[in-house]
């Protein structure tokens, strides 16, 4: 297959050309410049060809709590409150009453909407103790890929076909000696990644200080669990020594910068990640599936985290595509021959006004600034398109769309009359 005249972002995300690409068996086989008559061809002109975004850390079902966690710390979640007691509720509604079928149709609904807006690749963590495999199950139905986190041990039903796996490293409240030695054996030769929440609220730093004299971060490094093939997810308390030791180890940090605002206030050290050399992804983490919203909160951040040397929207979409896929698969290097044909097809015109001359190009602003569901016209996953023209090619967004609604105002029907 062939894809014509796509417009290409190259040099890091800079400057953009015009290219055809072909396609074959599930890889990019040919970067052409346009001009011959290609058979089985796809007009791709007037389209913005990007790498699949990738969603690095989101815990599925939790579209549940928009607007009940905003503004608490983590360890408040579930207190005696009135939001806290929601909360609670629908934690036991996920964890004890839930059919395989509603988990089903919130996966459904909102790794749909992540898929509207270009996501190819899903790290999901998960919230409800009865949703293994269903998360796997639905990237497969839709054609995504991802990476499913396991707790505890690796043995799952979620890891099938291009859905992996990763072990997730006892949340900074349960770190001990004895968890710790039980991570590695776990663990054993980091086959898979080694996935977890760090050094994201003050209280899980402040615990495991006291335990073990040192950081999250420390604490890894002590035990060998820091390197190349570990994922510390939102990072938002890691000082100079910690970002110091993820940087020398070829770790990488998801960024959660929507995430972290709205639920404890914190901005991340981003920029510090950068200049550093930490290979950083971006997430939408909890109750939350706007990527491109993601994208634009974390140029906001590295615009507003000094200025030691000018930080672009390419670095933003480099983070978004390929530094979030190489947290998980080894890196890709973007579009070029070989590389996999998960591929996102944005609307050029949309984006307009944007300049390309001998000195700078405004596309990846334009991108980064414009970009959301409305602009994504294809989507493409190992060669075969997933959405086109506008549509998934493998659901009913509308069916899926009324069933999600039918399930929740069932539930939240239910959650107001017991608060009554």
């Amino acid at each position: 297959m062939w894809l014509t005249s796509a417009i290409l972002l190259d040099n890091g995300g800079d400057r953009y050309r015009v290219v055809d690409i072909e396609v074959s068996d599930g890889h990019v086989s040919a970067l052409l410049s346009p001009g011959a008559r290609r058979a089985d061809a796809v007009d791709a002109s007037a389209l913005v060809v990007l790498p699949g975004l990738c969603n690095a850390h989101y815990h599925g079902c939790s579209s549940l709590f928009t607007g009940l966690t905003s503004g608490m710390e983590i360890d408040d979640w579930g207190d005696a409150s009135p939001r806290g007691r929601a909360q609670a509720r629908l934690f036991r509604w996920l964890d004890e009453e839930a059919t395989r079928a509603d988990l089903v149709a919130l996966y459904r609904k909102e790794f749909l909407d992540l898929l509207g807006q270009g996501v190819t690749f899903i790290a999901d963590s998960g919230v409800s103790e009865r949703a293994e495999g269903v998360a796997a199950e639905v990237m497969s139905e839709i054609g995504m890929v991802g990476s499913i986190e396991c707790y505890g041990a690796l043995a799952t039903s979620g890891g099938r076909g291009d859905v992996g796996v990763s072990l997730h490293f006892p949340e900074e409240e349960d770190l001990d000696e004895d968890s710790v030695a039980a991570t590695s054996d776990a663990w054993a030769a980091g086959s898979v990644p080694l996935t977890g929440h760090c050094l994201e609220t003050a209280l899980r730093r402040e615990k495991v200080g006291r335990r073990f004299g040192t950081s999250t971060v420390g604490v890894l490094d002590a035990a060998d669990l820091l390197g190349p093939s570990t994922v510390l997810f939102h990072g938002c308390l890691m000082d100079d020594t910690d970002i110091e030791l993820v940087a020398a180890r070829g770790a990488s940090v998801v960024n959660c910068p929507m995430s972290n605002v709205m639920t404890s206030g914190r901005v991340a050290p981003l920029r510090r990640w950068l200049e550093a050399g930490v290979n950083v992804g971006l997430g939408t983490d909890w109750a939350d599936t706007d990527m491109w919203g993601c994208l634009r909160a974390a140029w906001a951040i590295l615009t507003a985290q000094g200025d030691r040397r000018p930080r672009s929207a390419a670095d933003v979409l480099t983070m978004a595509t390929e530094g979030g896929r190489s947290c998980y698969r080894p890196a890709v290097g973007g579009i070029t021959v070989g590389a996999p044909a998960d591929l996102v097809f944005v609307d050029a015109g949309a984006l307009r006004p944007y300049l390309q001359s001998s000195e700078v190009s405004t596309m990846a602003a334009a991108l980064v600034s414009r970009g959301g569901a409305s602009l994504v016209r294809h989507v493409m996953v190992a060669g075969q398109w997933v959405r086109f023209n506008g549509s998934a090619t493998r659901l009913s967004w509308p069916d899926v769309q009324l069933r999600y609604e039918q399930l929740t105002d069932e539930l939240f029907t239910r959650l107001q009359r017991d608060a009554e």
